[in-house]
């Protein structure tokens, strides 16, 4: 599934809003994954996070679920074809999520 273009709702605050799946880079070349609001272009949030030496396998992002992004994260990462492996990184006071592309 290609996540270019992709737009996603999701069930958030008052009702259901459109999002934008904008990609780019970590340091150590892994993706990032944002949400921009599809009607005004304002930055929603970062799905994923980077965490240095969690040795993820090609294909796995971390995505953090906890604090800002309870409720919206997993909804996200179902949306544009992720699922999650079970497997879990620590990461200071919480663990971020492994999740990995479905086949």
């Amino acid at each position: 599934m290609s996540i270019v273009d992709t737009v996603v709702y999701l069930d958030v605050g008052d009702g259901r809003h459109g999002f934008e799946v904008t990609t780019g880079f970590y340091q150590d070349g892994s993706l990032a994954l944002r949400l921009v609001a599809h009607e005004t272009g304002e930055p929603w949030g970062t799905l994923t996070r980077y965490h240095g030496g969690s040795d993820l396998d090609v294909g796995e992002v971390l995505v953090a679920t906890h604090s800002e992004n309870q409720g919206w994260a997993a909804q996200a990462a179902k949306a544009i074809g992720l699922e999650d492996t079970g497997r879990r990184v620590q990461s200071g006071w919480t663990d971020l999520e492994v999740w990995r592309w479905r086949e």
